[in-house]
């Protein structure tokens, strides 16, 4: 399996029935939550992960590079 590309998208919600029971906090508990696709070269999806974190557990750490461009996206959730 060769890795072209992925992309992550991470942003806090509620932990839901699932959430609290699998991380053991009360339903509504603030979550980091980190969603990522992983392509081949032909661009197709040969990995996603839909992942849920307690923000008092996890930090996210995104660099940059001046020869590498990241498109910076921002999606409105209706």
């Amino acid at each position: 399996m060769e890795f072209a590309a992925a992309s992550h998208v991470i942003d806090a919600v509620a932990a839901d029935g699932t959430d609290a029971a699998q991380l053991e906090v009360p339903e509504g508990t603030p979550l980091l939550r980190q969603r990522r696709s992983a392509r081949n070269p032909q661009g197709v999806i040969i990995e996603h992960n839909d992942d849920r974190y307690l923000p008092t557990e996890i930090a996210f750490t995104l660099e940059n590079a001046p020869n590498v461009r990241a498109p910076l996206v921002r999606r409105a959730q209706p």
